[in-house]
């Protein structure tokens, strides 16, 4: 009797800290005139195909996001650039509807804060450029620049 009530305590504290320790959030502000796309995906992901959890930002707007922590204690996360502001990445290529992108790891609990856009020559063209979004990485609030 004593050892089944031991594995039923042990069977209930796995389950209640395990969700703790996978479930985690990270919140992205977005400090331009745009709107983006943030995406989270767990921390073990090795292909980004499904995010485990995505947002459109609008101009001025913050979102959190959240992902699977599974014990690394943050989210790989990917930036996309839906919409500048008029002028800021002139003659970029924005035919499949989206612009430049952004990878990085967000740490459980911070901010990522999107200051502006920079231009870029895609690789191997002389006349495309893709408008790739800056961030500010693992902030410990949502303040813009």
């Amino acid at each position: 009797m004593r050892l089944k009530a031991l594995v039923l305590t042990l069977v209930v504290l796995a389950l209640g800290t395990g969700s703790a320790w996978a479930d985690i959030q990270v919140h992205v502000m977005n400090c331009t005139q745009g709107s983006i796309k943030a995406q989270s995906f767990d921390a073990k992901d090795s292909v980004k195909e499904v995010a485990a959890s995505s947002k459109t930002i609008g101009a001025g707007q913050s979102a959190t996001l959240k992902c699977a922590g599974e014990g690394k204690g943050f989210c790989q996360m990917i930036i996309v650039v839906l919409s500048p502001p008029a002028g800021t990445c002139d003659n970029t290529d924005f035919s499949s509807g989206v612009g430049g992108s952004v990878q990085f790891n967000l740490d459980s609990g911070k901010w990522a804060v999107m200051t502006g856009y920079e231009r870029h020559k895609e690789a191997n063209h002389n006349d495309i450029y893709i408008c790739k979004p800056v961030v500010s990485e693992n902030q410990d609030s949502s303040t813009c620049p």
